[in-house]
């Protein structure tokens, strides 16, 4: 069995992410699959969508699927691609051309309810098929909760989009992924804030609704972790809530990374607000959540194009050099568009050993797994209480 690993793709700005598990879950955060050069210097793009065909498992539809597809935002930097490359509709309409496309399946969806907003055409597709599922919900249509047409909301629903769904707030912890129970992954959720939620509706501004979590990856033995804190666009002042309410409530196990992946794509806006020359003293809180919560040998990656010294904002040069500076000493900073070089920048692997995460881009053979073979591979799981919602609808 291939070892639970984060693979981080080199998209420029934007963010896609491939979570594996040990029981051959797949988990996709945020997308942004192009052929399409949006880069001034035309730097190279590596190719998502291929990589991704040759590592996701199939299903009886003769589809590639991921188990679960989380949305930490609807910008097109998180979202790039998706109308042309994962399919929407009923499950049983998949079509020969579908097949032949080799557009992706998805089991279930995570969203909050800022995808009703003003969004882009990929995040309108997004919720014309997530719309699909909540209304197999809100109908009580037999197919709810069946695969291909489960939806979770998460944070806090005020326009009451999405009443009849599952719903998971901060401070929830999360290991129940496209009707399955796995003790090799759990999801804690931090964010977004009711607070943040009414904000991003009022301003506009879907950064502030950043889905922020922590993945935690668990070896066969139990023995060992891999952690992710991955945060979208989220700001310095989101992620100062996060840390404040964390441990106000004593339960900074959450806070804790071997992957962080640094916010609005080594934005200056993790330290203070823009523009940088304004702001330049970083906010104390996002000092201390890098420096303190990073564990050994942890590395922060940017998910973004190469960063130089000059104007832009993001990727931020004085963000890059602020990160480095607050990290550990055994703590690593990687950016994406720079790995392992620029002319030809490839994934950031992280796998999870028997001796812990470790960075590595030496994966074993990939295997397409059919939907058969991966059901013998899933374990009983006796869940545990998944904790009280300390602060979940603040």
């Amino acid at each position: 069995m291939t070892n639970a690993y984060v693979k981080i793709y080199p998209v420029l700005n934007g963010t896609c992410i491939l979570v594996h598990t040990e029981d051959d879950q797949f988990i996709l955060i945020d997308c942004k699959i192009t052929r399409d050069s949006e880069d001034p210097n035309n730097q190279v793009f590596f190719d998502v969508k291929d990589d991704l065909i040759s590592i996701l498992p199939t299903n009886s539809y003769g589809a590639p699927y991921v188990d679960l597809f989380v949305l930490s935002h609807p910008d097109q930097d998180h979202c790039h691609g998706f109308e042309n490359h994962f399919y929407t509709g009923k499950p049983s309409n998949y079509t020969k051309t579908d097949k032949e496309g080799h557009r992706i399946m998805i089991n279930e969806i995570w969203t909050s309810k800022i995808i009703y907003g003003e969004v882009c055409k990929d995040a309108e597709c997004i919720r014309t098929e997530v719309s699909r599922r909540r209304d197999l919900y809100t109908s009580s249509d037999h197919r709810i909760g069946t695969d291909y047409n489960r939806l979770s909301m998460v944070g806090y629903d005020d326009d009451q989009e999405f009443t009849d769904c599952p719903s998971y707030y901060p401070s929830d912890l999360v290991s129940y992924v496209a009707g399955k129970q796995t003790s090799y992954l759990s999801v804690f959720i931090h964010g977004p804030f009711k607070k943040s939620l009414i904000d991003s509706s009022a301003t506009g501004d879907r950064n502030l609704a950043s889905v922020i979590a922590q993945y935690q990856l668990t070896s066969p033995d139990h023995n060992e972790k891999l952690l992710l804190l991955e945060g979208g666009d989220a700001d310095h002042y989101q992620w100062a809530m996060v840390k404040e309410k964390t441990e106000e409530h004593s339960r900074e196990e959450y806070l804790y990374f071997d992957v962080f992946l640094a916010a609005h794509h080594c934005s200056w806006s993790f330290y203070n607000n823009r523009p940088y020359n304004e702001n330049k003293d970083p906010a104390v809180s996002s000092r201390d959540l890098v420096s303190i919560y990073g564990k050994p040998n942890c590395l922060l990656v940017s998910s973004s194009k190469e960063i130089i010294d000059d104007e832009n904002n993001p990727p931020h040069y004085p963000a890059k050099q602020q990160y480095a500076k607050d990290l550990i000493a055994s703590g690593k900073f990687l950016c994406t568009g720079e790995t392992p070089n620029r002319a030809e920048p490839k994934p950031i692997i992280i796998e999870l050993t028997n001796t812990g995460a470790v960075q590595g881009n030496n994966l074993p053979d990939k295997k397409k797994i059919s939907k058969a073979e991966k059901g013998e591979k899933q374990f009983a799981y006796l869940a545990s209480n998944p904790g009280t919602r300390a602060f979940g609808c603040e």
